[in-house]
Formats: C-alpha cells, sequence, structure tokens
C-alpha cells in the first residue's frame, strides 16, 4: 500500500498530495511489525537536527522577510512553504522502506514503462491527461519529439523514474554479485524505457554510472567500446541527427537560458536565496525549474541553508551516495531529486538506507 501511493503520487492520476497518507501508514507498519534493523545512529539524529533547526530557521526569515519571488505555480499546493522543510521528513519515511518496498515501485514503475511502450506503438505521447506542448507530439523520426509519457505528465518525469527502476536493478544486482532472470529481465525495460523517453540525460547518466559502480577496468572499457564506436562511426549522422533532435548543432534545450537566471538570482541573493520558497521562473507564460537540482537548492535557500544542509546531507548518506550515482549525474541537467515531501526524495533515502544495511550484513 505504501508503495502504491508513493507510485500513484507521480501519475496523473494523483495529486502529490496524497502523500500525507504514507506518514500514518508508515506509523502504523511500526507499531505493527516492529524492525529492528532500524535504528538511528548519533550522527543521524545530529544531522537530521540541523536539518530541522535550518528549516525552522529558514521558515522565520521567510516569514518575516518574505520571498524575494513569490510562488508562481498556483498548482503547488505548498508552494509558498520553504520546502526544505519537507525533505527531512521526506528522508525519514525512506528510512522505514525496506527492500520489498522498493521491489514493489520496481514493478509499479515496469508497468508504466509497458504502457509507455504501447503509446510508443500508437505512436502518442499519452493516453492520459496532455497539458504538452505541440512540439512533442509531431510525426518525425528524431526520437526525442516521439518521447512518450506514461502515467506521468510528461516524459522527463517517467525518464526519472526509470533511472530510479535502474538504479534498485544495479543494487539487487550487487547485492546479489550476479544478474539472475529477473534482473535481466528488468534490464531490458530500462533499455525499451530509455528509448522510448530518449532522455539523453538519463541515458549518459546510466552508463556512466554502469561503469564505476561494477568497477570496469579500462582494457573492459577499451574492449566494450571497439564495437559501439564502430557502429557509432558507421551510424554517425544518424546518431548526430537524433542527439542534435535534427537541427545539426548541440541543442541544450534552453538550459542556458535557464541555469544563467537561476545563476544570477543566486548571485544577487548571495546568502538567503529566495527565503526558501521554491524559485520559478516564469518566461513569457512559461513556468521552469532550474532543470538543475543543485542550482535550484542553491538559489531557493542561498549559500548559508545550502552548506549546512550539504553537511548534514553527507553525515547521513556519504556512506550510500555510490549506488545512487545514475541520480546525482542526472540532477545536473534535470530535477531529480530534492523536491521536499515526494516520491523522488524518498525512494532517494530509501534505496541508499537499504544499500547501507547490505553493507553492513555484507561485512
Amino acid at each position: 500500500m505504501i508503495s502504491l501511493i508513493l507510485f500513484l503520487s507521480t501519475t496523473v492520476f494523483f495529486s502529490i498530495a496524497i502523500l500525507v497518507l504514507v506518514v500514518p501508514l508508515i506509523l502504523a507498519r511500526g507499531i505493527i511489525f516492529p524492525n529492528k534493523d532500524i535504528i538511528f545512529l548519533k550522527r543521524e539524529i545530529f544531522a537530521y537536527l540541523i536539518m530541522f533547526l535550518s528549516a525552522i530557521f529558514v521558515t522565520y526569515l521567510n516569514m518575516f522577510y518574505g520571498a524575494v519571488v513569490p510562488n508562481v505555480q498556483e498548482s503547488s499546493i505548498l508552494g509558498n512553504i520553504p520546502y526544505i522543510i519537507l525533505l527531512p521528513v521526506a528522508f525519514l519515511i525512506g528510512k522505514y522502506l525496506t527492500f520489498k518496498d522498493l521491489k514493489f515501485i520496481q514493478y509499479f514503475i515496469l508497468i508504466e514503462i509497458v504502457v509507455g511502450c504501447v503509446e510508443y506503438y500508437y505512436g502518442v505521447p499519452t493516453f492520459f491527461e496532455n497539458n504538452t506542448p505541440i512540439a512533442e507530439l509531431a510525426d518525425t523520426d528524431i526520437l526525442y519529439q516521439k518521447r512518450v509519457f506514461g502515467f506521468s505528465s510528461n516524459s522527463s518525469n517517467l525518464a526519472a523514474k526509470i533511472i530510479y527502476f535502474a538504479i534498485i536493478t544495479m543494487m539487487q544486482v550487487k547485492i546479489e554479485k550476479r544478474i539472475n532472470k529477473e534482473s535481466m529481465f528488468f534490464i531490458l525495460f530500462i533499455i525499451f524505457g530509455l528509448f522510448i523517453t530518449f532522455n539523453r540525460t538519463a541515458i549518459i547518466s546510466i552508463v556512466l554510472s554502469l561503469l564505476f559502480l561494477f568497477g570496469i577496468s579500462l582494457r573492459g572499457v577499451f574492449l566494450i567500446s571497439i564495437p559501439f564506436l564502430g557502429g557509432i562511426v558507421y551510424k554517425w549522422d544518424s546518431i548526430f541527427e537524433q542527439l542534435t533532435r535534427g537541427r545539426g548543432t548541440i541543442d541544450l534545450s534552453g538550459r542556458d537560458q535557464i541555469f544563467s537566471f537561476f545563476y544570477n538570482f543566486w548571485s544577487e541573493n548571495l546568502l538567503f536565496g529566495n527565503f526558501g520558497t521554491k524559485l520559478w521562473w516564469n518566461n513569457v507564460g512559461y513556468v521552469w525549474h532550474a532543470h538543475n537540482s543543485y542550482l535550484e537548492f542553491l538559489a531557493s535557500n542561498g549559500i548559508l541553508f545550502t552548506l549546512l544542509f550539504l553537511f548534514a546531507f553527507l553525515l547521513l548518506f556519504r556512506r550510500g551516495l555510490s549506488i545512487v550515482i545514475p541520480i546525482l549525474i542526472f540532477s545536473l541537467s534535470q530535477y531529480g531529486f530534492l523536491w521536499g515531501l515526494s516520491f523522488y526524495d524518498v525512494i532517494f533515502s530509501a534505496i541508499i538506507y537499504n544499500y547501507i544495511r547490505f553493507l553492513e550484513v555484507d561485512k
């Protein structure tokens, strides 16, 4: 039930507000089925204390001074509340999720990838609610323009879930120290998912992470690269066309302008940023987040609270950060985590906590 609610919060069928149901369910499960593996170390308590005290201070400043740029996302229920206060809540929820919960998440995302494949087959981005610019509905051979949404509101959300799906699969392989039939099955659908969403950042994130996580030697990388490089050279024109979205030049999808806005805002509001209110760029009626989790956090909260949060974050997660390298890379040009109370932050935390438990057992 908990995994289902988390997943449904990412779909077009439900509001993210349903995540409030997760807290009482986690508490109830903890009382009825106590988990002795869940313990809090002193450094964890200290880290959460830093996060909550920082969040309280940001909230106080926000109430006293107000945001530099007020919330422009009218659909955001908690848009005016400093979202930094919701992040430790999301991380705490993740601590109480088990590997079994993550397995359920895997299968829910798998179902969504299957739906995405059917959407791709029928040449439509979605069978459900659609608020997408018409450019994404074009009849073209450019894969970027044929991206599908699955149950999500856009292809980027589906791509982010595929990244988490891939991370859980990688963790499963590392825990079992082998690739079994189930893992092979998941890997096949990860490839399908990357194809139908054609998110360039997601593809790069997963490829780089595989090389790092599974310790492929330089010799191995060289041997593996030979057939791929041969294929790239042979099909270079076609590949280049796909990567540049048919424009014949490297395209950043407007990120240069977006990054510039958020960086300039932060440089002008160095210490406290937007006083904890999530910053959005309203550009001629189009509302954008930073497309970079780190820049978004910095611009919204300023350098002081970013450094405090980073210190606490590393106290909590530094031992398990290697397993989430795909999302850390993905978040350089997408918004992969640090949303607040969200599916992504809960699952980010749950993956790390479960991986740390595995490392403790495997000692």
